[in-house]
């Protein structure tokens, strides 16, 4: 994933999406993999990114491209994030793959900003 300075073009971050199993278990860290969705910039500095074959959804620091925030999904993300707000309150909210090996039909999930 790459972060760019829409005023100069110039490349502010740019860090790997995704960790492949395979690769994991042969000892590669950090191996980046395909991407099936955009990301969506929410309040407090965080980018929200799911739509990865390791079904993790990520929130990354918009200044750094650092990982503060992960969830494993029960299936992969197919959307770009939506966020919104009920009172003082914001949410991001992602729609997600049924998985047959877990029994999961498939739906949106919603997380609390905090």
């Amino acid at each position: 994933m790459t972060a760019s300075d829409l005023n100069t073009g110039a490349i502010v971050w740019q860090v790997p999406l995704g960790e492949d199993p395979k690769f994991k278990k042969m000892g590669v860290a950090n191996s980046g993999m395909f991407n099936r969705g955009g990301g969506i910039a929410a309040t407090g500095g965080l980018i929200f990114i799911g739509a990865t074959g390791d079904n993790m959804f990520r929130a990354f620091h918009q200044k750094t491209g650092k990982v503060i925030w992960q969830y494993q999904l029960p299936g992969m993300a197919t959307s770009i994030p939506s966020t919104y707000a009920v009172g003082d309150k914001q949410y991001v909210v992602v729609s997600v793959n049924g998985e047959q090996k877990n029994n999961f039909k498939g739906g949106y999930i919603a997380f609390a900003i905090p």
